[in-house]
C-alpha cells in the first residue's frame, strides 16, 4: 500500500468509533488519538461506513485535516488502525498496530466520499458548521 493506492479495502470490522479531533492534535501510533468527541458505531452504521470507505477512489492529497475527523477500526480481535480523513485535501493517514502510518489519498468530491463524509458528519456534527447554520 502506498499513496499512490486507495486506502486498505476492511471487512472484518465490528465496530468504528467516530471522532472529531482537538484542533491542532493528531495521533503519534494507534491508541493515541486525543479527541473532543466520539461516537460509537455498530451493525448497520457500521456497514454503511464500510460501504463508503471500501468505494473510496484514488485522488491527490494536499496534506491537511479539514473536518477534523477520525475512525478507530476494531475487528473481533481488537484494534484493527485508526486514520484520520481530510476532504479538504483528500488524504488519509492509515496507523495500524505494529506497523508504521501510511498516507493514502482519495478522491473527496466522488459519491463515496461524500456520503462517507456526510454519514460521518451525521454522528458528531462538526461545531463550525453548527454556528455557520444558526447566524
Amino acid at each position: 500500500m502506498s499513496f499512490f493506492s486507495p486506502p486498505p479495502q476492511l471487512s472484518d470490522i465490528k465496530t468504528i468509533e467516530v471522532l472529531r479531533l482537538e484542533r491542532g492534535h493528531a495521533f503519534v501510533h494507534p491508541g493515541t488519538i486525543v479527541n473532543v468527541r466520539n461516537y460509537t458505531a455498530t451493525n448497520e452504521s457500521v456497514t454503511a461506513i464500510l460501504l463508503h470507505w471500501n468505494g473510496l477512489e484514488l485522488g491527490e492529497s494536499a496534506r491537511c485535516h479539514q473536518p477534523p475527523i477520525a475512525l478507530r477500526l476494531f475487528s473481533g480481535g481488537g484494534l484493527r488502525g485508526e486514520a484520520t480523513v481530510c476532504w479538504g485535501c483528500d488524504n488519509i493517514y492509515w496507523y495500524a498496530p505494529g506497523s508504521n502510518r501510511e498516507l493514502f489519498a482519495f478522491d473527496a468530491k466522488e459519491s463515496n466520499a461524500q456520503l462517507l463524509y456526510k454519514l460521518l458528519s451525521s454522528f458528531l456534527p462538526n461545531p463550525l458548521e453548527e454556528q455557520m447554520k444558526v447566524g
